[in-house]
């Protein structure tokens, strides 16, 4: 008769036998412990041995083994699809580049248009691109990089441009005519000569830009930062400025024949010798502005801000200023004849020798004026202003003065 022990012992091999199977050769192995302390860790150890090749033997636990697998062999997969197009982007980047060398001097080659597009196209920085004289006829860069790029001479005719960076670019002489550069960032960019006719530049930043000389004929600059930027010279014929920033911009000698200026920041701008035959100021923001010897015949100032500018010669003949403000204003010598300045402040205003033959000044306030040797025949003076307003030598008549307030 057997022992407990050894009935436990026969037990255990038994529903081992039936866990494992009969030909399972990886059956952990009997321990064999020589004292009671280690025979609790060995057997315990043996036990879970156990626990783990039944385990193994269950559908369930199987089909976790063969899903990790899979996994791995997926994200495997993965890791290589990702990487390969990454590689042949890069050797593409790296041939764009080459194309564009290549082709460099070379004009109306539409590969170089295709390899700098695609660059752009894959948010690889122009920045420093070197292509003066380069044909990029109607190329699409928008919001490229292209800080620093020589594009001087270029052709970039109805290029789209749109929110772009070409700030400190060399881009004069270049042909920009029709280009959309709305929103693009121009700072500091050199467009000396650059032809940017009928080109939308509305919100752009050419805060100290070079445009001189430049041809921007019928441009769109609607809202834009032209501040401090020299406009010396260009052509600004028909040029939408409303709501610009020029702020200490120099226009000097600039053609703005028939632009819009309305609601225009212009303050301390240089406009000495401007051309502005019918623009629109209204409302234009013209304080301590320099204007002398201006041609701003047929102008409309209608609201415009003009307090302590300076317009000494300009011609202002049959201008619209009414309600204008031009306290403070040097206006000696200029040229009011048959101009609107009807309910205009004129408030210490300087207009000695000015010629104001023919303007409707009714309402206007002109207390403290200059008007000293100026020309007032048939100005309409109904209901002026002119209480300690100095008229001395000035060519009005005893009826024009009944029909004001003061002297």
């Amino acid at each position: 008769m057997r022992r407990p022990q050894e009935k436990l012992r026969a037990w255990w091999e038994i529903q081992a036998r039936a866990v494992a199977g009969p030909d399972d050769a990886n059956q952990p192995r009997r321990p064999k412990p020589k004292t009671w302390w280690t025979a609790i860790f060995l057997w315990t150890e043996w036990t879970i041995k156990w626990a783990v090749v039944g385990a193994g033997r269950l559908a369930v636990f199987r089909l976790l083994e063969y899903t990790g697998k899979l996994v791995i062999v997926v994200a495997l997969l993965m890791y290589i699809s990702d990487n390969l197009p990454s590689e042949r982007r890069k050797r593409a980047i790296v041939d764009a580049w080459n194309v564009v060398g290549l082709q460099e001097g070379k004009r109306g080659n539409s590969r170089r248009i295709e390899a700098i597009q695609f660059l752009a196209m894959h948010e690889v920085s122009l920045s420093g691109l070197y292509a003066p004289r380069a044909f990029l006829h109607e190329i699409h860069l928008q919001g490229a990089d292209l800080e620093f790029a020589n594009l001087s001479g270029a052709n970039l005719g109805s290029a789209e441009l749109g929110g772009a960076n070409l700030s400190s670019a060399d881009l004069s002489g270049a042909d920009l005519s029709g280009a959309s550069l709305g929103t693009a960032i121009l700072g500091g960019a050199n467009l000396g000569g650059a032809n940017l006719s009928r080109a939308k530049l509305n919100d752009a930043n050419l805060y100290d830009a070079d445009l001189s000389k430049a041809d921007l004929s019928s441009a769109n600059f609607n809202g834009a930062n032209l501040g401090e930027a020299n406009f010396s010279s260009a052509n600004l014929l028909k040029a939408n400025l409303s709501g610009a920033e020029l702020g200490e911009a120099n226009l000097s000698g600039a053609d703005l024949g028939e632009a819009n200026l309305s609601d225009a920041n212009l303050s301390g701008a240089d406009l000495k010798g401007a051309y502005l035959f019918g623009a629109k100021l209204n409302d234009a923001d013209l304080d301590d502005v320099a204007l002398s010897d201006a041609y701003l015949s047929g102008a409309q100032l209608i609201g415009a801000n003009l307090s302590d500018a300076n317009l000494s010669g300009a011609d202002l003949s049959q201008a619209d200023l009414g309600q204008a403000d031009l306290g403070g204003a040097k206006l000696s010598g200029a040229k009011f004849n048959v101009a609107d300045l009807s309910e205009a402040n004129l408030i210490g205003a300087k207009l000695s020798s000015a010629d104001l033959s023919g303007a409707n000044l009714s309402g206007a306030n002109l207390s403290g004026a200059d008007l000293s040797d100026a020309n007032l025949s048939s100005a309409n003076l109904t209901g002026a202003t002119l209480i300690g307003a100095n008229l001395t030598g000035a060519q009005v008549t005893e009826d024009q003065l009944k029909s004001a307030v003061g002297p």
